[in-house]
């Protein structure tokens, strides 16, 4: 889903945003508290709801992509902060590790044949 996630948004008393999380996504009453509701998950079959209720100043990171309900009981402020770029992949690293070794044999070779 390539959709921005909204920086801030002002919530009414008793509205919602509805909107698609990533994993690690911020969370944060920026104003007036609000309650995250995320979808039921079932330990042994019998569905749990996940909620959670923050109040002003508090923040909650998401561990789960998923859909998640903010809302409102008086008017509010949540700030919503992108997840943190994951760090590279091992192979990934590893072939970028690899290119610049080359790279720096072939300058250095290079500088060593001009002397």
């Amino acid at each position: 889903m390539n959709e921005e996630i909204p920086v801030t948004t002002r919530l009414a008393a008793g509205q919602a945003l509805h909107m698609f999380a990533p994993a690690g996504t911020m969370l944060v009453a920026a104003q007036g508290g609000i309650r995250i509701l995320r979808a039921a998950h079932w330990p042994a079959g019998h569905p749990v709801p996940q909620e959670i209720a923050l109040r002003e100043g508090e923040a909650h990171r998401v561990r789960d992509a998923g859909w998640i309900s903010v809302s409102a009981n008086v008017p509010a402020e949540v700030a919503c902060l992108p997840p943190e770029p994951q760090p590279a992949s091992l192979p990934g690293l590893l072939r970028a590790v690899r290119s610049w070794l080359a790279a720096r044999r072939a300058f250095l070779a290079d500088a060593n044949e001009r002397h």
